[in-house]
């Protein structure tokens, strides 16, 4: 990222935050969140997110961010290629920080959390936030197309019609991605072609020819790419944003009420 190109905007706007990740070299993080804090005074908080617990322990030392995100392997689009789910790098996280020193920065749990019950957990493994991606895929605000958000809601079994790759972004001839990074998106028409020997050329040529299909062009045999994380199979309708933001709150809100009373019942 050129962040000098981003200066002017952030010295125009009074930015409540700004969320950086996948950098080439851990240390751009540095930088980035020095320009940033220098040109906005101070105002903007820094949030930075990490797939590993050597990557949140630098991150740390380097740019000392607002916020930590902590994204797991079960996390839909672009993140590391070789991570962890959040039920074992989350609290290895908190444990890590807190032994070298880092106690008061808020930790947010990321990737496969799409209800109340994921909430629930992550806040049982020490975070202090979750952070939700594919379940607003399905808001009914959400600026994408039709295609892609049926098939959020058509596939399950997330584990299993999942995958992280590449392909999404050679297909789409998207470059720049750190090396160290993959996609997880629905596996289709496209994956299972290249598993069968399909070359690049002629999976983009093919990807291409269905972009003129539009919303049709996803589906069992589609060839779109349709990010999502492991999460999606509990994905089963569209729903308001603020509908979703309460009933997840107010769910594990209960849920939690719930394991602290059968706790205290057996004190």
């Amino acid at each position: 990222m050129q962040i000098d190109a981003m200066i002017p905007m952030f010295r125009k706007h009074r930015v409540a935050a700004i969320w950086l990740f996948a950098p080439k070299h851990l240390s751009d993080f540095a930088s980035w969140a020095r320009e940033i804090r220098a040109v906005s005074d101070g105002y903007t908080q820094v949030w930075i997110q990490v797939g590993t617990v050597t990557e949140a322990l630098e991150v740390m030392r380097l740019a000392r961010p607002d916020v930590l995100v902590v994204q797991g392997t079960d996390a839909g689009g672009h993140g590391l290629r070789q991570s962890a789910s959040i039920i074992s790098l989350l609290p290895e996280t908190k444990d890590a920080l807190e032994a070298n020193g880092f106690h008061n920065v808020p930790v947010l749990a990321a990737g496969g959390i799409v209800e109340a019950r994921g909430v629930a957990a992550a806040l049982s493994l020490g975070a202090d936030g979750v952070v939700m991606g594919t379940r607003f895929l399905a808001a009914e605000e959400a600026g994408i197309a039709k295609g892609w958000q049926n098939e959020i809601i058509r596939v399950d079994d997330g584990g299993a019609t999942t995958k992280r790759s590449t392909l999404c972004d050679r297909l789409k001839e998207i470059v720049g991605w750190p090396e160290h990074y993959d996609g997880r998106a629905v596996t289709n028409k496209g994956n299972l072609d290249e598993e069968a020997g399909l070359s690049d050329a002629e999976n983009v040529r093919m990807y291409k020819e269905e972009l003129k299909q539009g919303d049709e062009a996803w589906g069992d045999h589609g060839r779109m790419v349709t990010y999502a994380g492991t999460g999606v199979g509990l994905i089963k309708q569209r729903r308001p944003a603020a509908d979703i933001v309460e009933e997840t709150s107010a769910g594990a809100l209960n849920i939690l009420q719930r394991y602290a009373r059968m706790a205290n019942s057996k004190l």
